[in-house]
Order: structure tokens, then C-alpha cells, then sequence
């Protein structure tokens, strides 16, 4: 099917029906299938998925019922932006890198942390803890109007264990405007949203949420370095915005703390990457902490 009709409601832009030609696509709209949409006109793009490189590809409804192409053109780099899943972490130096400093610094017996998909995370990993089956019921709504997929690639669960005992995770989600459809023309937001830090009794007073929060910074900074580099070649700037609901004063202060390294991370970024000539426009990060106590 060429084309993709996708419908914007208000958590989110879904795909809504699949078309082999342009001419199927008007005889719906003209025989009002898609009028059940509310604001339809304004709510509506066609995706032309074989569009030659540089061309438009995608379009919307302008005032007078005709179908007009949007600024956007087909380009397969942007195509192709991806962000880094748990399959790549569990083979990167990162959390080596940190197992070694929690074991050096916590004086901790054998530990292990590990990365996976949110889809596979379970609170079950810590028997019955009520405190974090209720501290998991307390999500802030995404910024960039997707629905928390907790099924996504990059929704993730960091898992920290002691002698092969559960004794931490960190669970957050990372979301990439879909640049067919930004918000303001020009930008692209990328939303990192922090779940859960949550450390047993035990352990609590260590560091460990801390070092925890360092090791997500560091995957941020990751993918907004890669981001940065493919963006600035088409001119467009990156939006960072980082969300939290901290439901305690001391998931505020983390809160906090997250937020400040996550604005020094960029300042660092930009600077390097501007030093190697890459034609990057600082954006001061975004930040959403709320609290619910």
C-alpha cells in the first residue's frame, strides 16, 4: 500500500487506514469516511511512503477541501533516525563501565546491571513490594502526546543486582518526534520521561539512585549526539524536554539533581560538537518535574 492516512487525536498520531493509490485515498475523503473525525481538516495527513528522495510527501487538507503538499520531503536519513535500544546496551562499555564503579564504590559483592525492554520488566523481580507496585501507578503523561508504550524499544528498564539479588531498577521511556509531523517546523522533540528509581530498604542510602540516574543521563547523552549530527544537515534544531512526577522529597531532590545533569550534558555536547564544526544552535533542555505528595 503507497499510502497512509494517519489521524491526529489527543494522545497522539496513529495510522488509520492504508491505500494503493491516491485515487482510493479522495474517494474516501469525498465519500466522508474520515468525517468522524473531529476537526478532520485539520487532523488529518496522507504519507506517501514511495516518494523519490526530496520530494514531498506528505500532505494535508487546506481551507478550501483540496489536498496541498506539507514542507516536508521525502529524505531516508531522517527515515532512519533510531535511538539506542536494550539489545545495543547489552553490548556496550556503559554499563561495564558502571558495574565496575557501584562494586568499587559501594563496596557491593558481585553486581550485575542490566538493561532491558520495559515489556520485560516486572516488579515481580522484587517479590512483594508494595511501596513500588505503588510508586509504578504513578506515571506523568508524556509531553509529545504518544501514549506510554510500554512495549516500545525504547522503553527501558534498568536492573541492578547484588550477589544475583534484585536490589534497584530505573524505568523510563524515550520518545523521537516523528519528524513527518513536528510540532513547530524546524524542531524535533525528543522526550525523555523517567518512570521509577527505586532502591530496596537495604540499600537505600548509598548512592544508588543516583549512580542509576548518571547511567540513563549518559544513554540520553548518546542519543542526542547522534541526533544533533543527522539533524544538522538538514537544518533542523533538537528539542530536548525531559518529564518526572516525583511523588516524595526525596524523588524530588533526584528529580532535581537529573534535571541539572541533563542541562550541563547538553551545554557539554553543543560546545563539542560545535568545536568539530558541526552547525548545531543551543536549545536549552525542557523540564517537567511535578510532584504528587
Amino acid at each position: 500500500m503507497r499510502f497512509q492516512v494517519f489521524v491526529k487525536k489527543d494522545d497522539g498520531i496513529f495510522q488509520q487506514e492504508c491505500y494503493s493509490s491516491w485515487v482510493e485515498v479522495r474517494q474516501q475523503l469525498e465519500c466522508g469516511r474520515f468525517i468522524g473525525t473531529r476537526s478532520y481538516k485539520e487532523k488529518l495527513w496522507i504519507y506517501d511512503q514511495q516518494a523519490s528522495e526530496g520530494e514531498p510527501d506528505v500532505y494535508k487538507i487546506d481551507t478550501m477541501g483540496q489536498w496541498v503538499a506539507t514542507s516536508h520531503r521525502a529524505c531516508k536519513q531522517l527515515d532512519s533516525l533510531r535511538l539506542i535500544s536494550a539489545s545495543q546496551l547489552a553490548f556496550d562499555p556503559l554499563l561495564v563501565d558502571f558495574q565496575s564503579q557501584l562494586a568499587e564504590t559501594l563496596a557491593l559483592g558481585c553486581v550485575n546491571l542490566i538493561a532491558k525492554p520495559l515489556a520485560d520488566y516486572s516488579h515481580c523481580d522484587f517479590g512483594e513490594r508494595k511501596d513500588l507496585q505503588v510508586i509504578e501507578k504513578q506515571v506523568l503523561p508524556a509531553f509529545l502526546g504518544g501514549k506510554r508504550s510500554h512495549d516500545g524499544e525504547y522503553d527501558l528498564a534498568l536492573q541492578l543486582y547484588s550477589e544475583g539479588e534484585a536490589i534497584a531498577v530505573a524505568t523510563f521511556s524515550r520518545h523521537l518526534e516523528d519528524h513527518r509531523f513536528p510540532l513547530k517546523q524546524g524542531d524535533l522533540y525528543y522526550e525523555l520521561s523517567l518512570h521509577t528509581v527505586y532502591v530496596i530498604p537495604e540499600y537505600r542510602g548509598l548512592g544508588i539512585a543516583t549512580l542509576l540516574t548518571q547511567v540513563i543521563v549518559e544513554i540520553v547523552q548518546r542519543d542526542c549526539e547522534s541526533l544533533y549530527r543527522s539533524l544538522s544537515e538538514y537544518g533542523i534544531n533538537l528539542k530536548i524536554w525531559f518529564s518526572a512526577l516525583a511523588i516524595s522529597l526525596g524523588g524530588e531532590a533526584l528529580c532535581d539533581a537529573m534535571s541539572e545533569a541533563i542541562v550541563d550534558m547538553n551545554d557539554d555536547l553543543v560546545d563539542i560538537l560545535i568545536d568539530d564544526g558541526v552547525a548545531v544552535s543551543y536549545n536549552e533542555p525542557m523540564i517537567a518535574v511535578d510532584t504528587a505528595y
